[in-house]
């Protein structure tokens, strides 16, 4: 070569490197640039320089590990018990269960370094643990799910095992009874949470009934659930021990019970027919003044009906769902104020100032309440009774609020309609032969005053009719 610097370069294989680059004789290395493989040597006169070139192997840094799965038979778990595996990105595994400590494991399964989700999937037992080796791989887990993340170094091995436990169990006995209505022998179809498969059982003789062999149940709260036959309800439900039963839907067919680990619940469901009529009761309250006892008219479907106030009376017996309408019959001196429907749900529609209501029949007693008050007009009437030596049907005349009113003996006669409330004073006039020997006011408590010297009685008028009664004799 020629004489001074010459450069000298390197094709650098695949997967190398160069490292390191020196010269004979010393000093002759002028530069080297070890990424680009060259390299400057000075070549003398006459003389031999010798360049060497040092490459190594780049280093591949692992970028995957190596997991195994291992699966151990905890309590109540049978050694031999397939368990499946769902490895992120992977294909299931299945691991049959082994005899503590160790297991059985799966073959080493190759995946990204880092964390990787495992999940197992849970069938009749419980994942109780997960363990690692090396110890501490365990990311974060979730038993109740069955899931584990487990870290896997790259270039490295996790060994992850799985301890599952069998789900304690307990025995859960059905038991349908017949109550009223209800047919022996009846299929009832029941359901358990947590099961699909649906229990049959005929219906007994009440208290006890037919009961269903015992079945096995996971243990804690279980919702029974009877799929109600058309036309049957359920009245209620019960566990033997009785402290099982957490509560009880009765409209819906269901009831939460407990069941205990390696104890047997019996839970007993007593059915009866729907009835297909129900009652309608009308009732009539007595509002401010109106006394108890005042009969008041409806019309309920039709049929005339007389409730007294204060109480009730029943309108009749219909097919459920049927609209009934209740009207009231107005009366005098009172005011329809209210009108309540028990259950509120029945009632469909109703009109104070029409006095009606429109419900519909349950299967029990539709309650109806109609409240007056006191309020409107109501008649006044004066009658005249034949005291000793008073001839039937003697005329006598009455002064009514300042106007002339006869009446003969023993009858009597329509002093007029007057808005309740009103006072109202009747006086009669000095009869030749004759002498007052008896005022009265019914009812009672619409007397206000008496002046039987003068002949005059002052009464307010009130719901209904309101009656003044003179009484006369002869006089020597």
């Amino acid at each position: 070569v020629p004489v001074g610097p010459s450069i000298v370069t390197e094709t650098v294989p695949s997967g190398t490197a160069l490292t390191t680059v020196s010269s004979l004789p010393i000093g002759s290395l002028v530069s080297s640039n070890l990424a680009s493989g060259a390299a400057t040597v000075t070549v003398t006169d006459g003389g031999q320089t010798t360049v060497t070139f040092l490459n190594a192997l780049i280093p591949v840094i692992p970028t995957t590990g190596r997991l195994q799965i291992c699966k151990v038979a905890g309590s109540g778990v049978g050694v031999g018990t397939p368990y499946t595996f769902t490895v992120a990105g992977l294909s299931n595994v299945t691991v049959l269960a082994g005899a503590a400590p160790g297991g059985n494991c799966s073959q080493a399964l190759v995946v990204p370094g880092g964390a990787t989700l495992v999940t197992e999937t849970l069938a009749g037992s419980v994942l109780t643990d997960v363990s690692t080796v090396p110890a501490g791989m365990v990311v974060s887990s979730n038993l109740s799910a069955g899931t584990a993340s487990i870290m896997v170094n790259a270039g490295g091995q996790t060994v992850a095992t799985f301890l599952n436990t069998a789900i304690p169990t307990g025995m859960l006995q059905i038991c349908k009874a017949a109550g009223a209505g209800v047919t022996l022998g009846t299929d009832f179809k029941f359901s358990v949470s947590g099961s699909s498969t649906l229990v049959t059982v005929p219906a007994g003789l009440a208290p006890v009934g037919t009961c269903s062999q015992p079945v096995v149940s996971q243990i804690g709260q279980r919702v029974v659930t009877e799929s109600l036959p058309a036309g049957t309800t359920l009245v209620s439900v019960s566990t033997t021990p009785a402290n099982l039963l957490v509560s009880s839907n009765l409209p819906g067919g269901s009831a939460t019970v407990t069941v205990n680990a390696g104890a047997t619940t019996v839970v007993t469901f007593l059915n009866t027919t729907a009835p297909t009529t129900g009652l309608l009761q009308i009732c009539k309250i007595a509002g401010t003044g109106v006394a108890p006892g005042e009969k008041f008219n409806f019309l309920v479907a039709g049929t005339n009906l007389t409730v007294p106030a204060g109480s009730c009376a029943t309108g009749g017996s219909f097919p459920n769902g049927t609209s009934v309408t209740i009207a009231e019959t107005p009366s005098a001196g009172t005011v329809l104020s209210a009108i309540g429907v028990s259950p509120a749900d029945r009632q469909l529609s109703a009109s104070l100032p029409s006095r009606t209501v429109t419900v519909k029949i349950g299967a029990d007693t539709t309650v109806v309440s109609f409240t007056n008050t006191a309020g409107g007009v109501g008649m006044l009437k004066v009658c005249k009774i034949a005291g000793t030596g008073i001839v039937s049907g003697t005329r006598f005349t009455f002064t009514v609020a300042g106007a002339s009113l006869a009446v003969p003996a023993g009858f009597c006669a329509k002093a007029g309609i007057m808005p309740v409330g009103t006072v109202v004073t009747i006086t009669e006039p000095a009869s030749p032969g004759t002498s007052v020997s008896a005022i009265g006011v019914v009812p009672a408590d619409r007397q206000n005053s008496v002046n039987l010297p003068g002949r005059t009685v002052t009464a307010t008028v009130g719901v209904g009719v309101t009656e003044v009664y003179f009484t006369n004799v002869k006089t020597p």
